[in-house]
């Protein structure tokens, strides 16, 4: 089995961290997930 390695840097990764949170209208993690399971406030 070959396995390939994906090198993301850590401002990739907090950049779309962010633009998610922001299609979202949330600044957390939690409040992220709240709104994807619909039981945000």
């Amino acid at each position: 089995m070959r396995v390939r390695l994906l090198v993301v840097s850590e401002y990739t990764v907090k950049n779309h961290v962010n633009r998610i949170f922001a299609k979202l209208r949330v600044r957390t993690r939690g409040a992220a997930i709240a709104r994807w399971l619909g039981t945000a406030r």
